[in-house]
C-alpha cells in the first residue's frame, strides 16, 4: 500500500547467485557498517534485473548486470574495455579503480 512505484513480490535466488553475493559482500572494501545497506542494495538490483529479463530466480548474470548498472557510465566503459583486454587489462584495472573520480 505504502510501497508506491516499488514491487514487495519476492523472486527466488539461486544458489550460485546467493553464494556469489555473498562472496561480493565478504570481499567488500568499506566500513563494515556499511554492508547491511551495500548487500541490500545488490538485492534489489539483482531481483530487478531479474523481473525485467523474465528470470523466475536470481542468476549470477543478474547479479552482475544489476551491479555493473549501478556503477556510472564511465567507469562502465573502462570495465568493459579492460576486460576486452584479458589479464593485462584486469592488472590494469586495479590502477583505474583506484584513480577513478565521478
Amino acid at each position: 500500500m505504502f510501497g508506491i512505484g516499488k514491487s514487495n513480490e519476492q523472486i527466488p535466488w539461486n544458489k550460485q547467485a546467493e553464494d556469489t553475493l555473498e562472496q561480493a559482500i565478504s570481499q567488500f572494501p568499506g566500513p563494515k557498517l556499511m554492508l547491511g545497506p551495500v548487500k541490500s542494495k545488490l538485492r534489489s538490483a539483482a531481483e530487478n534485473k531479474a523481473k525485467e529479463l523474465g528470470h523466475s530466480e536470481v542468476q549470477p548474470e543478474d547479479l552482475m548486470q544489476g551491479l555493473m548498472e549501478m556503477i556510472p557510465q564511465s567507469m562502465r566503459d573502462t570495465i568493459e574495455k579492460r576486460m576486452q583486454e584479458g589479464p593485462e587489462g584486469m592488472a590494469k584495472l586495479q590502477d583505474d579503480l583506484k584513480n577513478f573520480k565521478k
